[in-house]
């Protein structure tokens, strides 16, 4: 028998310490999106109750949000826990159509517009699905970021979809 099944008393380590292979989509018809968005504490409930219908409407598959504390950071350029926040990581499947897709975009932006009703912030895209004055209002230090990258790197060189997107 298992020697961890012998005890009594679990770590939480143990009792969650499936493998990746366990949870991991299967599905090439489909995609497992992340997003994060960042509520101080004194909107923690009010997100809550503006993000349901949101949620209960769409017809992308909300798989799990986890709730994790984070500090304020006080060290990055672009920072998205300006003070003391609750980050909501919503953990979405969505299915590779057009449909879909379109979908996830007005999804990401109502719950974008949620976020700044709520004096949130929201991690950086991966996909450039936020409207780019969405972006800037949330992150007005975007336009000067941009500036210094370009002081620094005149010819362009180092670049990505996000940058080319919103620069």
């Amino acid at each position: 028998m298992n020697t961890v099944l012998n005890n009594t008393v679990f770590t939480r380590n143990e009792l969650l310490n499936g493998h990746v292979s366990l949870i991991e989509n299967k599905d090439p018809n489909s995609t497992d999106l992340l997003h994060e968005y960042f509520i101080p504490e004194r909107n923690f409930n009010q997100f809550i109750k503006d993000i349901k219908p949101i949620l209960k409407d769409s017809e992308i598959d909300l798989l799990n949000i986890t709730i994790r504390a984070v500090d304020k950071d006080e060290d990055s350029y672009m920072n998205y826990a300006r003070e003391h926040v609750f980050g909501f990581v919503l953990l979405f499947n969505q299915k590779k159509t057009t449909k879909q897709e379109n979908e996830m975009k007005i999804v990401t932006n109502k719950l974008v517009d949620t976020t700044i009703k709520n004096e949130g912030t929201f991690y950086l895209p991966y996909r450039l699905h936020i409207d780019k004055a969405k972006m800037r209002k949330v992150y007005p230090q975007s336009d000067s970021f941009f500036e210094l990258k370009r002081k620094y790197d005149p010819q362009e060189i180092f670049e990505n979809k996000f940058y080319l997107h919103y620069k």
